[in-house]
């Protein structure tokens, strides 16, 4: 007999928790590449300009340069949101490992 994920003791998973903290996480990784962003994209405008400049020229560089800056969001957003979700699984693995008496 196959066992009911989630639960366990034939109890159905909870989806509130789950969506909490997808939702968390999501609310997270948003303020963080709206904050690192820019950083990300000053860090990187000179390199991804000499790239353009050799490879395609002067004329494709302000294309270029756009969507790199448009690109760098949703590359620190991913980035954030598996960084965030291993810290708050972490956290919750911590703080299940020093309340649980079965650690102790």
């Amino acid at each position: 007999m196959q066992q009911p994920l989630g639960g366990g003791n034939g109890r159905p998973p909870s989806p509130n928790m789950d969506s909490s903290l997808n939702f968390l996480t999501q609310i997270l990784s948003v303020v963080t590449a709206f904050l690192g962003a820019p950083y990300l994209y000053d860090f990187t405008s000179n390199w991804v300009e000499r790239i353009v400049m050799n490879a395609y020229g002067e004329g494709m560089l302000d294309l270029s340069m756009l969507a790199w800056q448009i690109l760098t969001f949703p590359l620190v957003y991913a980035l954030a949101r598996v960084g965030w979700m291993w810290a708050i699984g972490l956290l919750a693995v911590s703080a299940f490992m020093r309340l649980s008496p079965a650690f102790a």
